[in-house]
């Protein structure tokens, strides 16, 4: 009737399923006097929470243990007191390249809907370094071996190089550099070389120039000379003369090379006379 109203509220029952659904009942509702009130239950659904993660993007080196994986809300929000559990996992692989990153046992309570969005775990070339060696050899002889050694970086167990260095090409006396060849590494390394030096000698050839004996005021003798051991490995005869210190009184003058000289890739090795 005008004027009269109900006392109290409806109240929220007990679930029967977890918690998604909930009765609502009479609770404190009473009429005015004069009044017999009948509630019919009503029902309250409790939807999920819907909530979207997103995969943050990973990198590491090939060689590397993993980063952790990890995670961000990007809609949505948590309710203070929930939590997620479990772990985000890649699809498997230790090679360079690219691995998905998916929700693995990521999880949370039944109240919410979760909505996934995946990455990608990025495995990157491991770098190194690698410097030839400077090697050195006489004109005439075979080429030593070219070696190198890593300057930067480490091999992974079981990893290795392959292949040999090279030089540029030349036999005459000089420096060559010794480049990179074949020496290679597999796809899961980004390989840097620097290059070595080979350098090649003169040979040397030994001249001992002979003792010359005349009297005073008598003309020079021929000045002559010898080769020492080896010879001349060039095959050449060597050019020019030898020469002597000035002077016509008795005594003693050093025959020198004067202008003596030996095939090119050769260095003269003067003995005085």
């Amino acid at each position: 009737r005008p004027g009269e109203s109900f006392s109290g509220a409806p109240e929220v029952g007990e679930s029967e399923d977890g918690g998604h659904t909930l009765a609502l009942v009479r609770g404190t509702l009473a009429p005015p006097p004069g009044y017999e009130l009948d509630v019919l239950p009503g029902v309250l659904t409790v939807r999920p929470r819907p909530l979207t993660v997103t995969a943050q993007p990973a990198a590491k080196v090939y060689g590397e243990a993993d980063p952790p994986l990890l995670h961000v809300v990007t809609a949505g929000s948590l309710v203070p007191g929930d939590a997620f559990s479990g772990e985000l996992r890649r699809t498997a692989g230790e090679d360079r390249g690219t691995y998905p990153i998916g929700q693995g046992s990521l999880a949370l309570n039944a109240f919410y809907s979760l909505e996934f969005v995946g990455s990608a775990l990025q495995i990157q070339p491991r770098p190194l370094t690698v410097r030839g060696d400077t090697v050195t050899k006489t004109y005439g002889e075979a080429d030593p071996a070219l070696t190198w050694r890593m300057v930067s970086g480490t091999l992974m167990p079981g990893d290795f190089l392959l292949g040999a260095l090279q030089r540029e090409p030349g036999e005459a006396a000089g420096e060559y550099a010794v480049n990179q060849g074949d020496l290679r590494l597999n796809d899961n390394y980004q390989l840097h070389y620097v290059p070595g030096v080979c350098r090649i000698l003169p040979a040397s050839v030994r001249v001992l120039a002979d003792d010359q004996q005349k009297l005073q005021g008598e003309p020079d003798p021929e000045l002559t000379w010898r080769l020492g051991a080896g010879g001349n490995p060039s095959g050449q005869p060597l050019t020019g003369s030898l020469s002597r210190e000035a002077g016509e009184t008795a005594g003693e003058y050093l025959i020198e090379p004067g202008n003596l000289t030996v095939a090119a890739n050769y260095r003269l090795d003067f003995v005085p006379g």
